[in-house]
């Protein structure tokens, strides 16, 4: 007889399972096995209802399959697809690594820069604030000449902010 599963202390019932498998488009091992039930995100995660409660279903098949989720930990796809839930292709991780894994991976989509919609300064400003900094002016008289915090300038001087700009 199986192992009871429970998930957010509700116990996966036989049919839960049952009706959680009829979603799960299952292909060969290596491929991705899309989910073909309700998305529950704008970016494509699947979803699935347990308890009066809705989880991701790549979730839901890590711990199905006897994967363990520490406290603070995410489950994390190492094909990059948000519908897959192919139980190979899950892994348990921190936030930090998810976040490691998209940024090595190019899917950053974050706009930086001059892109960036609050962007006070342009490339050429940030060009031109280091070189000040170099030449021995202070934060706060940069900072006066820009229109911008002195932090601002700090973080340019620090690399903490434009770090693409050389």
């Amino acid at each position: 007889m199986p192992l009871p599963i429970f998930i957010g202390g509700a116990m996966l019932t036989e049919r839960q399972k049952r009706n959680f498998w009829v979603k799960v488009g299952v292909a060969d091992p290596d491929e991705c096995w899309l989910w073909l039930g309700a998305k529950k995100t704008k970016s494509g995660y699947g979803g699935f209802r347990v308890g009066g409660r809705s989880y991701r279903a790549h979730v839901l098949m890590y711990l199905l399959q006897g994967g363990v989720v520490n406290h603070g930990d995410c489950v994390l796809h190492s094909c990059d697809n948000p519908t897959c839930v192919n139980p190979k292709h899950l892994r348990s991780g921190t936030q930090i690594e998810n976040i490691a894994d998209m940024v090595s991976k190019g899917r950053n989509n974050s706009p930086s820069g001059e892109d960036h919609g609050r962007s006070k300064l342009n490339t050429a400003d940030v060009l031109t604030i280091r070189k000040l900094h170099v030449e021995g002016r202070s934060t706060k008289g940069i900072a006066a000449d820009f229109h911008v915090a002195r932090s601002t300038i700090q973080f340019v001087i620090e690399r903490k902010t434009w770090r693409h700009i050389s």
